[in-house]
Parts: C-alpha cells; structure tokens; sequence
C-alpha cells in the first residue's frame, strides 16, 4: 500500500442491493462481472 485512498462506497452500495434484492425477490440483478442487468438498474 503506498498511502493512496480508496472510494469504496459505490462498491459497497452496489453489494448492499444486490443482498437485499436476492433476500427480498430470490434473485440477483448483479452478475458475477458486477454488471446489473435491465430490472436491476430498474429498481435501482
């Protein structure tokens, strides 16, 4: 590490939907790539 920052917080915030989403529909709208499909970007 050489003391440079690091923006996790869209990182966390897609993470975050995608958990929630799967409990609350039983489905991922985020692939393994981290690319949302069409009713992901939807909901989001």
């Amino acid at each position: 590490n050489n003391g440079k920052t690091l923006t996790v917080k869209k990182y966390l915030g897609a993470v975050a939907f995608n958990n929630i989403t799967r409990l609350a529909f039983g489905k991922r709208f985020v692939n393994a790539e981290g690319v949302m499909d069409e009713q992901g970007l939807e909901f989001k």
